[in-house]
């Protein structure tokens, strides 16, 4: 299957920002994720037409909660969950993950450990300094200052920052 990728870039706005001329790069990460045109305009319709909180007996709900619904579902069909109710939509991945961590967290018992890298993201980190804290957890890493890692230890570190490691006494 071949793409037409200047037909792609024309969905995406922010691709045809410049900086004193010269084309932005932008090399996605936790910060945020460009959108194309269609979600700009999905969510720009939203805000005028059903901006509102869910659950309410009114016009506004109704059709807000009707959306979230397709949008769960559509979601839950891509990635073959067994059920709309598996999928959860939250601000960002940050606070998802923060959420997350402070809720797991609190299901551990006193004197348990937490292995953390230096690479890990406040979400992760913040919480486990939060037990270390309030549990007595002894929390320590893994700390690499080099700046390249060959694939085994990528592939290592990428698991690390995604997992966090609970080791119960």
């Amino acid at each position: 299957m071949k793409f037409d990728l200047e037909k792609i870039r024309t969905q995406f706005p922010a691709l045809a920002i410049t900086d004193e001329g010269r084309s932005r790069v932008y090399l996605d990460n936790p910060a945020g994720t460009q959108v194309p045109l269609q979600v700009i305009d999905r969510m720009r319709d939203y805000l005028i037409q059903c901006n509102a909180n869910q659950g309410g007996h009114f016009s506004t709900s109704l059709e807000s909660d009707r959306i979230l619904e397709e949008a769960h579902q559509a979601m839950a069909d891509l990635l073959h969950a067994r059920s709309s109710s598996e999928i959860i939509f939250g601000a960002n991945m940050t606070t998802l993950t923060y959420a997350m961590s402070r809720s797991l967290g609190k299901h551990f018992g006193k004197g348990g450990a937490l292995l953390l890298t230096r690479m890990e993201h406040d979400a992760i980190s913040l919480p486990g300094s939060n037990c270390q804290k309030t549990l007595d957890w002894k929390c320590g890493g893994w700390n690499s200052t080099r700046r390249r890692m060959n694939t085994g230890w990528k592939c290592l570190m990428n698991f690390l920052m995604l997992e966090m490691c609970f080791l119960q006494p």
